[in-house]
């Protein structure tokens, strides 16, 4: 008797939070949302999930910010939350070279030059600091 075991990770899409201004640029707009994890499989069935991330891209500045795991499953479920300063990770700092980013589409990381996703090729907008 024999298994096929395997691994691999997996990007979800949750949907949109309608109506919330954007700390990076400053701009209303509607996040995505993005549920983002890894996974172990047997038989090609996914069984146990790990590192469950929920990740909100602003579509205006390409800004993705990490989403507190607890609003994330009640996103989920319900399809809105209402968002307070602990919703986001590091919601109120400005935008920082060395932050991390991902890609809003399948949620990947991305290294802090990359253009395009590695993993899905969409093109990642500039995250540059709002104009004054």
């Amino acid at each position: 008797m024999f298994f096929i075991m395997g691994t691999g990770n997996k990007a979800e899409d949750c949907g949109t939070l309608d109506h919330f201004t954007c700390p990076g640029c400053g701009r209303l707009g509607d996040l995505h949302i993005t549920k983002s994890y890894s996974y172990v499989s047997v038989f090609f069935i996914p069984l146990i999930k790990m590192n469950v991330t929920y990740l909100a891209t602003c579509p205006h500045c390409g800004r993705t910010m990490e989403l507190n795991p607890r609003d994330g499953k009640e996103f989920e479920r319900t399809g809105s939350f209402h968002p307070t300063e602990e919703s986001f990770a590091n919601m109120s700092a400005p935008l920082e070279m060395n932050a991390p980013r991902y890609c809003g589409q399948c949620g990947r990381r991305l290294g802090p030059s990359d253009r395009f996703c590695p993993s899905c090729g969409r093109p990642i907008a500039s995250n540059q600091p709002p104009q004054t």
